[in-house]
């Protein structure tokens, strides 16, 4: 491998770190937002199955939101 293609294979990796770091720091950005809103919704709402919570409601879309998360890190 050439000096050339070496210094441009560490861009690339250097450039794609870059972007994970950002996406990174942007999911937390974006988590801390989220956790703030929860705490300002109301405990019961109208529409829920009974026993119900609204953590239980939306524990699946939690899992599927880090899944993809995960998957985008990767």
């Amino acid at each position: 491998m050439s000096a050339e293609q070496q210094r441009h294979r560490i861009g690339l990796s250097e450039a794609r770190r870059g972007e994970r770091l950002a996406l990174l720091e942007r999911f937390i950005e974006v988590s801390a937002e989220a956790e703030r809103c929860a705490y300002t919704l109301p405990t019961e709402w109208e529409g829920l199955p009974d026993g119900e919570s609204v953590r239980d409601f939306l524990e699946g879309r939690r899992l599927a939101f880090l899944d993809a998360a995960r998957a985008v890190m990767g």
